[in-house]
C-alpha cells in the first residue's frame, strides 16, 4: 500500500536508490555513482542548514517518488511561501498515478 509522508531516515537507503535513478533519468551515464548520491544526499540535501525536506511515496521499503520542498522568504506580508523544486516518480512507478 502507498503511503505519503515526511522522508524519515530509516529510508535513507530507498532513497539513496531514488536519486540514483532520477540521476540516471537525467543524466544517463553521466550520473553520480552511488557513493556520490549518498554523500550528497546526507551532507547537502538533507544537512542541517539545507533547508530542504522531501515528501516520498513509499510501497513498503521502496520508494516510488518524492518532493524536495522548501519554504522561501520573503513571500506576500513577509511569511514564508511553500516551493516544490522536483516532484519525481521513479521509473518503476511511473503511469500509477503516483504523481
Amino acid at each position: 500500500m502507498m503511503q505519503i509522508a515526511f522522508f524519515e531516515p530509516a529510508n535513507f537507503d530507498a532513497l539513496a536508490v531514488a536519486f540514483q535513478d532520477m540521476g540516471q533519468h537525467y543524466f544517463g551515464h553521466a550520473a553520480p555513482n552511488t557513493d556520490t548520491v549518498r554523500l550528497a544526499l546526507a551532507n547537502e540535501i538533507l544537512g542541517d542548514d539545507s533547508g530542504v525536506r522531501l515528501v516520498v511515496a513509499r510501497n513498503g521499503n521502496q520508494i516510488a517518488g518524492f518532493a524536495t520542498i522548501a519554504i522561501l522568504y520573503p513571500a506576500p506580508g513577509l511569511k514564508g511561501q511553500l516551493f516544490m523544486k522536483d516532484l519525481y516518480v521513479c521509473s518503476a512507478w511511473r503511469g500509477q498515478g503516483i504523481g
